[in-house]
């Protein structure tokens, strides 16, 4: 179950380590097909249907608003520029799941689900010394839709991928999981969302007790110009959504 795995981090990714990500989903998605896997769990904050996904970014958002009594920065981000984005992302997402036949409230079947590592990306890769990619870290593994896995995994701030990458990665995704007519539609139409839900998890430093949980990493770094860093990954984050909804 656990082994030392000699190696380095993964630091600039390559068209070949994509490759070898786009091959672990792909073996995730051969092990999901056994029977036994029918035992394992949802993955930590599954998000089967598209009203669960907003349950959760309204969730995250009710959880950052106590801060804003303490923070003008932050209250001033969330009011005049997050809440405003969110209103009609979900709202184009909504009308376009209803218009490609796909219900926002209906949980994915079971037959279209995978397991995933529900955190994966080259943060949790370790490049071993023979020059392959070992993943690691599942302590959130478990069921979820595979449009949360692509979505995270070409989001992840802890990895900035450049766009022909997450591009290379999202083509061979969409060929893994092609026995689902609706992934296409649900990637193009959920994944601003996710990118907003991004927005909110960067921002749980404002939250005390998360920071304290994270104080130790930061050392003694200051608090406000961390802060100040976190939320300006926020503001790309919605960027990002501004110009995807703008296509």
């Amino acid at each position: 179950l656990f082994g030392w795995i000699d190696g380095e981090a993964v630091k600039s990714p390559t068209p070949a380590d994509i490759d070898a990500a786009c091959d672990f989903v792909r073996s995730l998605r051969d092990i999901a097909r056994q029977d036994a896997a029918d035992e394992l769990p949802l993955a930590r904050e599954a998000c089967l249907s598209a009203d669960e996904l907003y349950r959760q970014i309204v969730g995250r958002r009710a959880r950052l608003e106590r801060e804003t009594a303490f923070r003008g920065d932050l209250s001033e981000f969330l009011r005049d520029t997050f809440d405003n984005m969110l209103h009609v992302t979900w709202s184009k997402a909504r009308a376009g799941l209803q218009g490609a036949g796909i219900s926002p409230t209906e949980d994915l079947p079971v037959a279209h689900r995978t397991l995933s590592p529900s955190d994966f990306g080259f943060h949790n890769a370790v490049r071993g010394d023979d020059g392959a990619l070992v993943f690691c870290d599942f302590e959130y593994f478990g069921w979820d839709d595979p449009v949360k896995l692509v979505a995270d995994f070409v989001l992840h701030p802890g990895m900035a991928l450049r766009v022909r990458l997450a591009r290379r990665f999202e083509k061979q995704a969409a060929a893994i999981f092609a026995d689902d007519p609706a992934f296409a539609a649900r990637l193009r139409l959920l994944k601003p969302l996710y990118a907003l839900r991004w927005a909110l998890i960067v921002l749980n430093e404002f939250v005390p007790e998360r920071w304290a949980q994270r104080a130790f990493a930061y050392g003694d770094r200051d608090r406000n110009a961390v802060l100040a860093r976190q939320l300006g990954k926020a503001e790309g984050f919605v960027d990002l959504v501004k110009r995807e909804n703008a296509a």
